[in-house]
């Protein structure tokens, strides 16, 4: 397929109806409902005929969700509107660049290190500096998956619903946040002289050292408990991590693109580069058990959609969209699906190990009315993205017949999975 010349402008916010997506990440989202909750009494009484709640409010407070999750010297660099937060994880300033030993140091080997390293620590300190983030939930852990599909799905939101946010006048504080995500997946990213990634920082800390802590993460000793951090190389690939990244870096430079032109370059640059690498080096990253991924095919696509909007190159839509010539998918689509008129039916949610929910949620205008995508690739895209749609709202799907929806409980709550309910009753109703 050739590149169209009908297509969305590259870098900025398209004006083209939008359709729902998600105004925060689901943790987010789930703070202010958290802390809504709280202020209940334990004995409610009869729900009144007008609810007693504000969006507005909920979109305003569940900002501060990741101001309050901030990993690094937010207090000192003057980004940190929480009084009661300080400054965190020093040591994440300065991981030594070793090989891991007893939870110390990085998951690559020494031969790696040795051959990459004027690119990994060309003022030969000794340690690579992976300072800021965010911490994962009650933990201060920083892993990658949902970090960066956090970052992607904020930033979404914000691309799809700039309005609603210039009215709640919460653009600047989502923006600040998009930046210290962006800036901690900037400096995560080890880019050679020639522009291409030799290392990406996904992890840092261990989930079974970091949960033997009960404390304020200020207060976090990283002598007892140590921060190892973990790297997507050629030795060790790890593309759902890579992409996830991408993705996150791509949105945040289509939402500086007006603001902050430079910013906004560096962004895609390093958003193409860490795409390729995902690309070259296929494979899932280390989890400790906390994060397990089940596989990088929809994180790759997730960050196509993104690249595309970034940068109006169709040959991304078409790794996810392409054919061969019988006509069967040999893009990310053949992951899920192998031949055009296939019914299959997306029941899980958007989320940090499975995207296609937003994949198809993004790529369904992109390929409706383009002349040329093939009509049946059209019908296919839709109907995937009208399905799950259905399927999550309970609006009844086009086949009548057709009763297949997420399971509620009898006061509406969508139930997907007993683990960590909350956030995908959230993702359902994005």
């Amino acid at each position: 397929m050739t590149k169209p010349s009908t297509q969305h402008s590259p870098i900025r916010l398209a004006a083209r109806a939008r359709r729902p997506a998600a105004l925060l990440a689901a943790g987010g989202l789930a703070a202010a409902l958290l802390s809504a909750v709280a202020a209940a009494p334990a004995r409610a009484a009869t729900l009144p005929d007008t609810p007693g709640y504000s969006l507005p409010l909920a979109l305003q407070e569940s900002l501060y969700f990741y101001d309050a999750q901030k990993s690094g010297p937010a207090r000192t660099d003057g980004d940190q509107p929480l009084s009661w937060r300080g400054d965190s994880e020093p040591s994440d300033s300065c991981v030594p660049l070793q090989p891991m030993a007893s939870d110390v140091g990085t998951n690559m080997s020494a031969a790696f290190i040795a051959a990459n390293k004027s690119v990994l620590d060309p003022g030969n300190t000794g340690c690579v500096n992976l300072s800021g983030g965010f911490h994962d939930a009650g933990d201060h852990v920083k892993f990658g998956l949902p970090q960066s599909y956090a970052a992607a799905v904020l930033g979404w939101g914000m691309y799809e619903f700039p309005q609603a946010y210039q009215a709640t006048g919460t653009w600047a504080h989502a923006m600040d946040e998009m930046k210290w995500f962006s800036d901690y997946f900037l400096r995560s990213t080890f880019l050679n002289s020639s522009g291409q990634v030799v290392a990406f920082a996904y992890q840092v800390g261990e989930g079974g050292v970091d949960h033997d802590y009960w404390g304020p993460s200020e207060l976090q000793s990283p002598t007892t408990y140590p921060r190892p951090a973990y790297f997507a190389t050629t030795e060790t690939p790890a593309a759902d991590q890579t992409a996830s990244a991408a993705a996150a870096l791509a949105v945040e430079a289509i939402l500086t693109a007006s603001s902050n032109a430079s910013y906004s370059a560096k962004c895609l640059q390093y958003a193409e580069a860490l795409y390729t690498f995902a690309r070259a080096n296929p494979g899932t990253g280390y989890s400790g058990g906390f994060y397990p991924s089940s596989g990088y095919v929809s994180e790759e696509a997730w960050a196509a959609d993104w690249l595309y909007l970034a940068t109006g190159d169709f040959s991304y839509i078409n790794d996810i969209i392409s054919v061969n010539a019988s006509g069967a998918y040999n893009g990310y689509l053949s992951n899920i699906i192998t031949s055009p008129g296939s019914t299959w039916q997306n029941t899980w949610v958007m989320s940090w190990d499975s995207r296609w929910g937003g994949v198809f949620s993004v790529l369904d205008p992109i390929v409706a009315g383009n002349a040329d995508v093939p009509a049946s690739t059209q019908a296919d895209i839709h109907y995937f993205d009208k399905w799950q749609v259905q399927y999550w709202s309970h609006v009844p799907h086009d086949n009548t017949s057709d009763t297949n929806f997420i399971a509620t409980t009898p006061a509406g709550f969508s139930y997907l999975t007993s683990w960590g309910s909350a956030r995908y009753n959230t993702a359902a109703q994005l």
